[in-house]
């Protein structure tokens, strides 16, 4: 369930004003007659006031908690002689910036207008990551390459960006972003040795130089082994 964070902002209204909330920015932009004054945004951390500058039809920029990513902004708890309305929702194509039009425009004289807007903020969504066994003094090379060659994905007790899988009869290293949770190259590491055979031992194992640079190095006789599938090519 995603979470949410609200602003309650009140202002004395005499004419209308679109107020902007992006980040941990917040401003008006004045619309019609005359600019609002006496303008307040309660947030978590206290009463946030909006000033105007001596010229111009924008206010100074407030500072308020950094709302961030949000999806949807709603409006509750209005007081308002004539409307409060969501004038541009958040989303990605806009830098999640957030447009109310507070709207008192029809009416004689100015009122006390006032509104809770409640930003949705989502979860982040986590891709599921495939099983993996991690390679310890608990658990043998034996075992390890016997849970690979069954389907497991196995990686060494610290690594978090890398994995190894037998996929196809070949051998790959898996290459994995554990912060975008996104899959990079996958490449052949038996260098030409035939799994079938189980000629790839703990000794090759552990003294493969698991970096990238080492592992390109390592990319040889893809073709012969598989040749739809060569080393480099993404995989999502």
């Amino acid at each position: 369930m995603s979470s949410s964070i609200s602003l309650t902002v009140s202002m004395l209204l005499d004419g209308s004003e679109y107020l902007h909330i992006q980040g941990a920015k917040a401003w008006l932009v004045h619309r019609n007659w005359h600019v609002a004054s006496d303008v307040v945004i309660q947030t978590s951390a206290g009463a946030v006031n909006v000033t105007w500058p001596t010229s111009g039809m924008t206010s100074n920029i407030a500072t308020i908690p950094d709302v961030g990513v949000v999806t949807n902004a709603a409006l509750s708890n209005k007081v308002a002689r004539n409307q409060i309305t969501i004038a541009q929702q958040p989303t990605v194509a806009n830098g999640y910036h957030t447009i109310v039009l507070f709207n008192d425009d029809p009416p004689d004289g100015s009122a006390v207008y006032s509104a809770t807007i409640t930003l949705d903020i989502p979860d982040p969504v986590t891709p599921p990551i495939p099983p993996v066994v991690v390679v310890t003094t608990g658990l043998s090379w034996f075992q390890a390459k016997a849970e690979a060659m069954a389907g497991v994905r196995i990686r060494r007790a610290g690594w978090n960006d890398r994995w190894v899988e037998y996929v196809g009869n070949l051998w790959w290293l898996q290459l994995f972003n554990p912060t975008t949770k996104v899959l990079g190259d996958r490449r052949i590491i038996q260098a030409g040795q035939q799994p079938s055979t189980g000629d790839w031992s703990s000794t090759n194992f552990r003294s493969t130089d698991w970096t990238v640079d080492g592992i390109t190095g390592q990319v040889t006789n893809a073709g012969t082994h598989h040749d739809d599938i060569n080393p480099g090519t993404r995989f999502p």
